[in-house]
């Protein structure tokens, strides 16, 4: 039986700007596979730190990727992100569960919480609802289940 081996290398990075955590001014980095660092340049490198070596390590299922120029948009998200509000969303749908579920749409869903005057929402045709720009909080859901309709 003939096996798969990954490629695991170390790869030392110059740190022109870090998002969370201080790395320092140099890092190296694990990766198994891809993504593979083989051309000079810039790179925007999505890392954890491994529980069991404590090194950084990134691979395949990371945004990691060379960075050609200011405009790639996941720099602009990051450093967006420390300005932005701390402000969520509340989502999800609505669907009748006998048979194939199907979704339920002009149902009143209620907001209500810690730290917002209660809201509402209606599901659209898909079933869809959707409350945005949330403070931090703890909050309740409540729908008003139309005739017919039963909860479970």
């Amino acid at each position: 039986m003939m096996g798969t081996s990954l490629q695991i290398s170390h790869v030392r990075f110059r740190v022109l700007e870090a998002f969370k955590g201080n790395p320092g001014s140099e890092i190296v980095i694990v990766t198994e596979g891809s993504p593979a660092f083989h051309k000079a340049g810039g790179y925007l490198i999505f890392a954890t730190q491994s529980s069991t070596t404590h090194e950084m390590q990134t691979g395949i299922c990371t945004r990691t990727h060379a960075v050609v120029d200011d405009s790639d948009p996941d720099l602009a998200w990051l450093r967006g992100y420390a300005d932005a509000p701390p402000l969520a969303a509340i989502y999800g749908d609505l669907r009748k569960a006998s048979g194939v579920p199907q979704p339920v749409s002009g149902l009143a869903i209620m907001l209500s919480g810690s730290n917002a005057s209660s809201s509402s929402a209606t599901t659209d045709d898909k079933g869809n609802y959707r409350f945005k720009d949330i403070q931090p909080g703890t909050y309740t859901l409540t729908a008003s289940i139309p005739e017919g309709l039963v909860r479970r």
